[in-house]
């Protein structure tokens, strides 16, 4: 029976994740999923149109800011 050695060539040639952004895909996923619950529930708390549109635009803008941060060069 042979014994296979793994090399560069295998490692490289394995199926990485799909990057949206730079992240995978569950990640942005995730974080466009978590500003619509929480654009939703400002909505649903506060009745207002423009403090919904001002914690949209503010929850969308720190998602993007931490995932910039967290982005892994992979």
């Amino acid at each position: 029976m042979a014994v296979t050695r793994s090399t560069a060539r295998h490692r490289s040639t394995r199926r990485r994740p799909v990057r949206v952004a730079g992240m995978e895909r569950g990640t942005a996923l995730l974080a466009a999923v978590s500003c619509l619950v929480f654009a939703t529930g400002t909505a649903l708390l506060t009745r207002s149109p423009g403090t919904t549109a001002f914690a949209t635009i503010a929850i969308a803008l720190g998602l993007t800011l931490t995932l910039r941060i967290l982005r892994t060069t992979a």
